[in-house]
């Protein structure tokens, strides 16, 4: 799930204005702060004696009342003898109508503790299929993420759902459990004739009569409750597709009047990321029915399964909601304390159709702003203590993006090969596939595909808190370089993060990535380099969750000490240039890319001692700082990242 900024914008003090780091904000922040009266979720506390095998809801909704009215069926089997008492989390300010058990009204109690027992008239025993029926209605509290909202848009109304975390029995019936899905569900929604409804699974029918309007979809896939929405407006509706190996997936889209010619502009990039995972992973997962977008009246959007409901459609949004239908909707946390796995995944893969489909600065660009995110504090774990406060869950610096770079760093820890092979395995484990996940279990597949114990790397990056920050001292000598590689980390409850570090050695024409197991402090690399080393750059592809490192140089410190001095180098937003002992009479200063093209070019007018140049709209790579002052030319190396 993706909230948008705007709405609490004046509760997040962020300075980040990149368009990427914007974005990625945008996307994810008021997810975590936007949650108005945490203290009301508690976790389900319905017996756990049955499992669901199928929903039947059928509503109506009117957008422009904030009301429901309805009945569910379910279809269970029973779990334990004797069994004779049947219990659903609703909240108990919603009014039961009445129970009807095989046509015949049933006794029941709605308790306090949003409970709602039902009472069997005879004794079941173990491994019975029976069916409840609930007719219900009233005005849903919206206490959370937005569990029930009618409101109107810019041209019409709107009546929507999202039930995540603990919002689904603020406006149906249901077990709030993710130990359950239903194997299938159907939902029936009526409405007045101009608007049409939309939820999970194939549209099977849509009668209009002179009043009313009846859509009756059809889900064939296991489902977790929190992932059945409906949603009703006076939806424009269109068909996208994504064709391969001569069968192709509907990509339906329900969107407001006003915003049709747009959304038919941005929707299309879906399939382009549904092959994107398709090669990296697997088929979407439920291709047998559909994939779609459901406009709705938040910023973000929510996975809802096979229909995602969408406060816009940039790139970034389309392809964080549809890569949770593979993780997060075909295999759903067991556990709010795993939401990583659906949020940390989902996030990753928006920073995959960055590597895939975008210019390298641009990925480099994705990483630094996930790096910075979650190095802005120095603790924070992706595992949550907490499971009842939704903005613990939810928190966007934690959950999504270091989830996300702790995939990243998995991956660069694996190699690729044997990182999308371990994914993949995990996604067709036949114990979780439409079902439910653990990080235990995922931590197990990438275990076996990469040959290795992953333990320390998950108590390091992902049960316990913080970043190092690195400090690197070089030298060249006897046609060796040597590294030392020294560590501070931010947060007691890691000593030492032990990575695989990567640096990158720059001579005048010359380059070599090298790559060391860091395992200690104080400890000294060697590498042999045919060439005259003038810079050093660590991390140049930004793969290690770390902040404020620093490469120290002992051969520069003394050749620049009555000399030109270039800082910090590599740099991301601004180099300073300091002139020292040279004659600086009205130096032009220019900037060459790699291919020798002039890309800054500055004429200062005095004798500076240090001048500022910015530098941030410049592409990531390698450059050559020019100085020519009276006739003498310095050429100095210098890495934008």
């Amino acid at each position: 799930m993706k909230l948008n900024l705007r709405f609490l914008l004046y509760l997040i003090p962020f300075s980040m204005q990149a368009q990427v780091g914007q974005q990625l904000i945008d996307l994810s922040e008021t997810e975590s702060k936007q949650v108005v009266n945490a203290n009301v979720y508690k976790i389900s506390s319905v017996s756990q004696n049955y499992d669901v095998c199928y929903y039947r809801l059928n509503v109506y909704l009117d957008p422009r009342v904030w009301y429901i009215s309805g009945n569910m069926t379910m279809y269970f089997v029973t779990k334990q003898t004797p069994f004779q008492q049947l219990e659903l989390d609703f909240t108990s300010t919603m009014q039961v109508d009445s129970i009807r058990y095989h046509g015949v009204l049933g006794t029941f109690t709605h308790q306090a503790n949003h409970v709602l027992k039902i009472f069997l008239p005879s004794v079941l025993g173990s491994g019975i299929l029976d069916s409840v029926q609930v007719f219900y209605r009233g005005t849903p509290a919206t206490t959370g993420l937005g569990s029930f909202v009618a409101a109107p848009h810019s041209s019409g109304d709107v009546v929507w759902t999202l039930s995540q975390p603990y919002g689904s029995r603020e406006w149906w019936p249901n077990k709030m459990t993710l130990d359950d899905k239903a194997d299938s569900l159907d939902v029936y929604i009526t409405s007045p004739q101009q608007y049409r409804g939309a939820s999970n699974g194939l549209l099977v029918q849509d009668i209009v009569t002179d009043t009313l309007r009846t859509v009756y979809w059809k889900h064939r896939y296991p489902i977790a409750a929190y992932l059945i929405a409906v949603a009703v407006s006076n939806y424009h509706v269109y068909r996208d597709y994504w064709i391969h190996n001569n069968d192709s997936v509907e990509i339906l889209n329900y969107v407001y009047p006003h915003s049709l010619v747009q959304a038919q502009q941005q929707t299309p990039y879906t399939a382009t990321c549904m092959e994107l995972y398709n090669n990296l992973f697997e088929d979407y997962p439920f291709r047998r029915e559909k994939y779609g977008h459901a406009q709705f009246g938040r910023g973000g959007g929510m996975e809802h399964q096979t229909m995602s409901f969408m406060g816009g459609f940039g790139e970034d949004l389309i392809a964080h909601e549809l890569a949770h239908q593979w993780f997060g909707d075909k295999l759903t946390c067991g556990s709010w304390r795993d939401i990583w796995l659906n949020e940390g995944f989902a996030t990753y893969l928006t920073g995959l159709t960055y590597e895939n489909f975008k210019h390298d600065s641009l990925f480099l660009k994705w990483k630094r702003t996930v790096i910075n995110n979650v190095c802005s504090e120095t603790y924070g774990s992706v595992y949550p203590v907490d499971t009842l406060t939704p903005f613990v869950l939810f928190d966007s610096r934690l959950t999504y993006n270091k989830g996300a770079f702790v995939l990243h760093m998995l991956r660069q820890n694996l190699g690729d090969v044997a990182f999308f092979t371990g994914v993949k395995n995990y996604l067709k484990d036949t114990v979780m596939a439409y079902g439910f996940s653990s990080t235990a279990r995922f931590k197990q597949h990438m275990e076996l595909a990469g040959g290795t114990n992953l333990t320390t790397f998950f108590n390091q990056w992902y049960y316990n808190q913080g970043y190092p920050s690195y400090t690197t001292t070089w030298l060249q000598a006897d046609g060796k370089v040597y590294l030392k590689a020294d560590q501070v980390t931010s947060h007691p409850s890691v000593s030492f993060f032990t990575a695989q570090l990567q640096y990158l050695l720059i001579g005048e024409q010359d380059t070599l990535l090298v790559t060391a197991q860091h395992t200690g402090n104080n400890q000294v690399f060697s590498f042999t380099v045919p060439f005259v080393v003038d810079t050093v750059v660590f991390d140049p592809f930004l793969n290690i969750l770390s902040k404020g490192n620093k490469v120290i140089s002992k051969t520069a410190l003394t050749a620049q000490a009555g000399g030109l001095l270039v800082y910090p180098n590599p740099a991301r937003n601004s180099v300073r240039i300091m002139f020292r002992n040279v004659r600086v009479n009205q130096p032009l200063l220019e900037l060459i890319d790699a291919t020798g093209k002039q890309v800054l070019m500055v004429q200062l007018n005095n004798a500076p001692l240090a001048y500022d140049w910015d530098v941030h709209t410049l592409a990531a790579g390698y450059y050559t700082l020019r100085v020519t002052a009276e006739g003498q030319v310095q050429l100095l190396p210098l890495v934008k990242q």
